[in-house]
């Protein structure tokens, strides 16, 4: 029996959230976002986010930054974050939008 035939391909799992918090996402979603669509998607980011860190790490080792230039990536890091706008309050990208689907209809799985 092939690997994937056995393995289910999803899983359930029990997530406990502030109530305010899950009434503000109903109330700004409309409905339109599923939590399950939206969990995954922040799940894999974190996964993609550990593994960079990583292999950033294991590039540091193998070759180690210089004073100089580690300082002059922190200051463009300072410079590129502190003029980022918080996702929920652009207004040209609805609320309701899960990151990986501005131009598609919103997933509608459990």
């Amino acid at each position: 029996m092939l690997e994937s035939a056995a393995m289910p391909k999803t899983t359930r799992v029990s997530v406990t959230i502030d109530r305010a918090l899950l009434d503000e996402f109903k109330q700004l979603t409309e409905g339109q976002v599923k939590l399950s669509a939206l969990f995954a998607e922040a799940v894999q980011n974190e996964v993609n986010r550990l593994g960079m860190i990583a292999l950033l790490d294991e590039l540091e080792r193998e070759d180690p930054i210089s004073p100089e230039s580690r300082a002059a990536g922190e200051r463009l890091w300072q410079k590129i974050s502190s003029s980022w706008i918080p996702e929920r309050y652009r207004s040209s990208q609805s609320a309701t939008e899960p990151s990986g689907e501005r131009s598609a209809k919103p997933q509608q799985t459990a």
